[in-house]
């Protein structure tokens, strides 16, 4: 039985997916509640910090050269470190927050998470317009 790649594409995109809401869910409980100006805050602060690191990164590695001189190469090897180098890491920020203390925990380790999310969805949206911009690297290449 073959089963598609884009089935199990779908199906890890969904099993990731619920396990970021379940996450989510929990350090919402264990925080006592969040007010929506927190929620909004730390929204707004996560966007900002990661378009800020976006555009920083952008250009450090435009001015570095990295990938290359030719530009059909270099492209997809400055997009994939601008996008890789944005990135906060999750885990490491919890961590971080457990250390503080069970007082303030479960609210930062929230805001930390909604933040973390905003970033998910800043370079989901910036990789489609990417490829709607450019294409998939295999459809350049002509190995699709």
């Amino acid at each position: 039985m073959c089963i598609s790649r884009r089935y199990h594409k779908a199906v890890i995109t969904l099993c990731r997916s619920l396990s970021l809401t379940q996450v989510s869910r929990a350090v919402y409980n264990g925080s006592g509640g969040i007010g929506p100006e927190v929620l909004a805050t730390s929204l707004a602060g996560g966007v900002a910090l990661h378009a800020l690191l976006l555009a920083i990164n952008a250009a450090l590695v435009k001015l570095l050269g990295l990938g290359g001189k030719r530009p059909g190469e270099a492209l997809p090897i400055r997009q994939a470190v601008v996008l890789l180098s944005s990135q906060k890491t999750l885990p490491v920020a919890v961590t971080v927050i457990e250390l503080a203390g069970e007082s303030v925990a479960g609210v930062a380790s929230m805001t930390v998470v909604l933040a973390h999310l905003s970033q998910i969805v800043m370079d989901s949206a910036m990789v489609s317009w990417w490829l709607q911009k450019h294409g998939r690297i295999d459809e350049q290449r002509g190995t699709a």
